[in-house]
């Protein structure tokens, strides 16, 4: 897990756009960037949080860990 705090504003809102167009674009959404603010919104809340995964060297959005 990455904390936001560690990313500029140009990379987390790269994050929040494939977000956005991976999981709202497959959908019957006409524009799914039209989510962005609110899923701004869940990461600053800690409902989505930022994974990096080394192997592949990539970083995506997805559930924090369970408790």
């Amino acid at each position: 897990m990455v904390d936001t705090d560690l990313l500029t504003a140009e990379q987390l809102e790269g994050l929040v756009q494939e977000y956005c167009t991976r999981y709202h674009g497959l959908n019957d959404h006409e524009s799914p960037l039209q989510e962005q603010s609110r899923v701004l919104a869940a990461v600053r809340r800690g409902d989505l949080v930022v994974w990096f995964d080394p192997v592949e060297n990539s970083a995506g959005l997805g559930q924090p860990p369970s408790p």
